[in-house]
């Protein structure tokens, strides 16, 4: 049936984009009542097959009608349970070997702290140093825990639960970034340019892999890939000037040691050179983002999936409702008729001995189930009058009669005339019964 929506949300935690598609603005974007049961009326038997799917915002806020929209992500979370689960354990896992290294370096640390530092207590500081690290470790298996609890609550909850483990992920590991290259006026360590960009693509952004199979809302997943971009590629390099280690001279300062002098040679090499190394020295960059657009293609794509695959489930159950309920105003319409031509003793067992034989007959829920019913109401009611099913009736009247020139009369007179004479006649037998 129609599904009412005007008051049905209640405010929710959320942040950008999803905010607006979900919490927020429900009266705005709420635009259209979709009705199942509606359109399967007006198509017939298309409806299960060709449905015509509720309209959406853009391909990215959901359905126009927001009742819909919650009813999709509540059966989303439901589907996807498994996997929700699958994919925190596996960003756990990429967490820890994004951070890995950092906990190996340990020992680098405390003699960093020891010499360069004079630190009291070195290894106390290189713990206290790898605290983010641990935060970055926790943020997932702590978001698993908090996901649990939420699907009791309220299932749609539960989808709020990546998003903000992201969100903090994204947030704390800009915060490391910035405060490691900040602190250090000197090139590249590990990579002799671009460091930061190698750091953010080939270590701090693998938990976000997982998004190609987390099975989120493509206006989630938009949300999470729009913030670890302006995060780590536009924010966190603008803080210590990382993207000067593309200037000419900076590329030209980082040549590798073993074809430095031949770069040098001239101008030729020299530009050549150049030219060469800044493309290998984006490269982070550009595979980053890359697989920013490839992880929000394959959610778009998906989302779609999902959600034609919910609408041809919707109307399949609708399709389905709606022929039990037509079975059930059947079975009446024959049990009144049945009532209104046999006495109610006679009719009874009638209806039950159709009963028996509908119960044992092929095809019952099949489309030609109706004309099966009408066949098998004939052979049941032919049956019971074949058997002996005689009652005692207290102070009974047999009337026998014979309509003098009544076959004359049906001649010349209109088949309604012949009716209606007879009608009245029955109608006064009656009377003077009663």
């Amino acid at each position: 049936g129609r599904i009412k929506v005007r008051h049905a949300w209640r405010p929710r935690i959320m942040v950008v984009f999803f905010v607006l598609a979900q919490a927020w603005f429900p009266p705005v974007l709420h635009k259209e009542d979709y009705d199942f049961s509606e359109y399967i009326a007006e198509n017939g038997e298309k409806g299960c097959k060709e449905p015509s799917p509720p309209k959406q915002w853009f391909y990215t806020f959901g359905f126009r009608d927001r009742n819909l929209e919650r009813l999709f992500l509540q059966d989303l979370c439901e589907v996807n349970h498994s996997r929700h689960v699958v994919c925190f354990i596996v960003a756990l896992l990429l967490a820890v070997i994004a951070n890995v290294n950092v906990f190996f370096g340990i020992p680098l640390m405390v003699e960093e702290y020891k010499t360069e530092y004079k630190t009291e207590d070195p290894l106390r500081s290189a713990w206290i140093a790898t605290i983010p690290s641990f935060v970055l470790i926790a943020l997932f298996p702590l978001g698993l825990l908090v996901w649990f609890w939420a699907r009791r609550k309220e299932s749609t909850w539960a989808l709020l639960i990546p998003q903000v483990c992201f969100t903090c992920f994204t947030c704390t590991s800009s915060a490391v970034l910035t405060n490691y290259f900040q602190s250090r006026s000197w090139g590249g360590w590990i990579y002799r340019d671009n460091e930061w960009g190698h750091l953010i693509t080939f270590y701090f952004f693998l938990p976000y892999l997982t998004l190609f199979a987390w099975s989120l809302p493509f206006a989630m997943t938009v949300e999470i890939l729009f913030m670890a971009a302006i995060a780590f590629f536009v924010i966190v390099p603008c803080l210590f000037q990382g993207y000067d280690d593309f200037s000419i001279q900076k590329i030209q300062q980082t040549f590798p040691y073993a074809i430095e002098d031949e770069c040098n040679q001239s101008e030729a090499y020299l530009d050549a050179c150049t030219m060469y190394f800044t493309v290998i020295y984006l490269t982070p960059i550009l595979l980053g983002l890359g697989m920013m657009i490839g992880i929000g293609a394959s959610s778009w794509y998906g989302d779609q999936q999902s959600r034609a695959s919910w609408i041809n489930r919707k109307v399949v159950q609708a399709l389905t409702q709606q022929r039990e309920q037509a079975l059930v105003q059947d079975k009446e319409e024959q049990k009144q008729l049945i009532h209104s031509i046999f006495p109610p003793a006679i009719a009874k067992e009638v209806i039950a001995l159709q009963k028996e034989d509908l119960a044992m007959a092929d095809g019952y829920h099949s489309l030609e189930g109706s004309l099966n019913r009408m066949e098998l109401s004939l052979q049941a009611i032919a049956g019971g009058i074949g058997k002996t099913v005689a009652r005692l009736h207290m102070n009974v009247t047999i009337l026998f009669t014979d309509i003098v020139g009544f076959t004359a009369m049906s001649r010349v007179s209109l088949p309604y005339e012949v009716m209606e004479f007879l009608h009245k006649l029955f109608v006064r037998f009656d009377e003077l019964v009663d």
